[in-house]
């Protein structure tokens, strides 16, 4: 999929993206781009929220996978350290969205 992501702010709150299917705008402090936002927008389907230990065990899983891959050179290690680093910040700012 063709994704591109202008970083051109709407507003203080709101950054621009644009895909194949067109322009959205995703909120400018999380993580997640134009495909996840047209999820949230598209799918409420309950308004059920995963439990926090759900989230927490989510993110030390993808930490391990990460871990291990740095272990294993299959991801440059300032890469993979740089990802670390943000994926931290990203699982303590969407702990606290998601519940």
């Amino acid at each position: 999929m063709i994704l591109e992501t202008s970083g051109q702010k709407m507003n203080d709150k709101t950054r621009l993206e644009k895909d194949i299917l067109g322009e959205l705008e995703v909120p400018a402090n999380v993580y997640w781009g134009i495909n996840t936002q047209r999820a949230i927008k598209n799918f409420k389907i309950s308004g059920k929220r995963f439990s926090e230990s759900f989230i927490k065990a989510l993110a030390q899983i993808k930490k391990a996978c990460l871990q291990t891959n740095l272990e294993l050179d299959l991801i440059n290690q300032n890469i993979g350290k740089a990802i670390g680093r943000k994926s931290d910040e990203s699982n303590k700012s969407c702990v606290n969205y998601w519940l």
